[in-house]
């Protein structure tokens, strides 16, 4: 994936959300619902992270839906890793920074913010949206910061 087809992806994985969320409330989850997500979320955190230090695109893309399955591939996945490794560094860790629900196509989604932090970038955001039901599933992932948009 170029430069430019990055760029289109990021942005149509954002129109897709954003056009979700207008015509329905986001939700902020606070409290014991939020802490289950969290914790229900951490594997898929270290698959993905875990994924691109290594470059396991088969654990990387472990919990993806059908539809992320289906438009995510491996090129995709090594040029984004490639591009990561220039432009954000090591990774080094992350915290939780918002956690969140809304309805998409008469489904509740849940929608995890993280602020992951690199060796070239300290505030990199992470968007993991997760399937409204257990097994949860990935239908939904991307990253934002300066670095990734210059």
């Amino acid at each position: 994936m170029n430069k430019r087809t990055s760029r289109f992806f990021i942005f149509c994985m954002a129109g897709l959300f954003l056009g979700a969320c207008q015509s329905n409330k986001v939700q902020n989850i606070i409290g014991t619902e939020r802490d289950e997500l969290v914790k229900a979320a951490e594997p898929f955190e270290d698959n993905l992270i875990g994924a691109l230090n290594s470059g396991d695109f088969t654990t990387f893309s472990k919990n993806f839906d059908t539809t992320m399955k289906s438009s995510f591939k491996e090129a995709d996945f090594t040029n984004m890793r490639q591009t990561f490794a220039s432009k954000l560094g090591d990774y080094q860790s992350r915290t939780v920074a918002q956690v969140q629900s809304t309805t998409a196509n008469g489904q509740t989604i849940y929608l995890l913010s993280y602020t992951l932090q690199y060796s070239k970038s300290k505030a990199v955001t992470q968007r993991l949206v997760l399937t409204s039901s257990q097994p949860y599933q990935v239908t939904g992932l991307w990253y934002n910061s300066p670095e990734l948009t210059q």
